[in-house]
């Protein structure tokens, strides 16, 4: 049993890590997308700055599923609900950026989009790691 809450424990600490290390790599990329010129490179620039934020989704979602061990009902709900959002996230991008379906601009806007929606759902999973043991509206409480 205490290598199973050691191990829940290091996830937590490697999630918290994860964060603190993305949010500065997150303005970099920005700052560095911001003063680029040619729309080759600012499409692979928002191309790369989407690709982090569904890693850090990605690491989210992982940490969450772990906390859920034990609970397969709420397990399959979190992945029909991630599957859901990636579904909504992609549509709602595609009508976005359909003005310029064709320009040389659509790549970049599809992606900024993504990278936006993306964001907020970080932010909506870093959420659910943050609740506490005894929140009755917490669907993945922190071991205690």
């Amino acid at each position: 049993m205490a290598a199973l809450s050691l191990g829940k424990l290091q996830m937590r600490i490697l999630a918290a890590f994860l964060l603190c290390v993305a949010l500065p790599t997150r303005a970099a990329l920005a700052e560095e997308c911001n003063r680029l010129e040619k729309q080759q490179d600012l499409n692979q620039c928002y191309a790369k700055e989407l690709r982090h934020s569904e890693q850090a989704v990605d690491e989210a979602y992982k940490t969450i599923v772990d906390r859920l061990e034990g609970r397969p009902d709420a397990a399959m709900a979190l992945e029909l609900a991630e599957e859901a959002w990636k579904v909504y996230r992609d549509a709602e991008c595609l009508f976005s950026a359909s003005g310029s379906v064709g320009g040389s601009v659509y790549p970049m806007l599809l992606s900024e989009c993504k990278d936006e929606l993306t964001r907020a759902r970080l932010a909506r999973l870093n959420a659910y790691l943050q609740c506490k043991e005894g929140d009755i509206a917490c669907p993945a409480p922190s071991a205690r």
